[in-house]
C-alpha cells in the first residue's frame, strides 16, 4: 500500500459487484419497477464487453465466461489482475 511504509499491510477487503437486478431483487414492490439499473460503463471495460446491447445479456455472457474451463485454467495466474466484473466470484 502506497501510503503505508513501515509495517507490512495486507489489504484483505472484499469488493461485491452488484447485478441489474440487485436492487429491485430488494425493493417495495410498489416502486421495484420504477428503478433503474445502475450504469456499468467504467465497470464493464475490464471485461471487454461494454455493455452497448441489453445489460442482462451482458451479465449472462460474463457469468457464461466465468465458468469457462479457459477462464477458470487461468485462475491462478490472473487472480491479482481481474478486477471488477472481470474477477472470479465477483457476482
Amino acid at each position: 500500500m502506497a501510503y503505508i511504509s513501515d509495517r507490512l499491510v495486507h489489504d484483505a477487503d472484499a469488493h461485491i459487484m452488484e447485478t441489474p437486478g440487485w436492487l429491485r431483487s430488494y425493493a417495495d414492490p410498489g416502486i421495484a419497477d420504477r428503478l433503474e439499473p445502475p450504469g456499468y460503463a467504467n465497470e464493464l471495460k475490464q471485461t471487454g464487453d461494454d455493455g452497448a446491447d441489453d445489460i442482462d445479456a451482458v451479465f449472462s455472457r460474463l457469468a457464461e465466461r466465468h465458468r469457462s474451463e479457459e477462464f477458470l485454467a487461468d485462475e491462478a495466474a490472473e487472480v491479482m489482475n481481474r478486477k471488477n466484473f472481470a474477477a472470479t466470484g465477483s457476482f
